[in-house]
């Protein structure tokens, strides 16, 4: 009985580690086409970013901006996830590239994002994101 008890338990975790993943992905994708409606769905109501100068930005002001063409992104990708999931809350962290434009002025970007997701109503959501500029490193 305990067996399937922890099988059971392991098969939850996995499902919302590949909950997590889908939940990434998107916002990743929506992000990429500069799509505030998809955004909508993974964003938390109380989503903030801090970006990489550590500038706090609210939910309806970066969708705003995204919805207004103000922010755009051109190109996105990002790599070296590392993901750590502790019962209703996520943390991950991922090194981010591209470039866009904010207000008319091309902008690129090489950054860890370190994102705050909450398991909350059977999905998650992204409640925080931090952005931390990667310095380049010297010749």
């Amino acid at each position: 009985m305990i067996g399937l008890i922890a099988a059971a338990a392991l098969l939850a975790g996995f499902d919302r580690a590949a909950l997590l993943d889908a939940a990434s992905a998107e916002f990743e994708r929506a992000l990429q086409h500069n799509d505030a409606t998809a955004l909508e769905r993974v964003l938390g109501s109380d989503w903030m970013i801090i970006d990489s100068d550590g500038h706090p930005i609210g939910r309806e002001r970066f969708l705003g901006a995204l919805r207004s063409g103000a922010l755009s992104h051109s190109e996105m990708h990002s790599s070296e996830a590392k993901v750590r999931i502790y019962g209703d809350a996520a943390i991950q962290i991922v090194r981010a590239e591209g470039e866009g434009t904010y207000r008319g002025q091309r902008f690129e970007f090489t950054e860890r994002s370190t994102d705050v997701w909450i398991w909350t109503n059977g999905h998650w959501v992204c409640a925080l994101t931090q952005l931390t500029r990667i310095a380049e490193t010297a010749q």
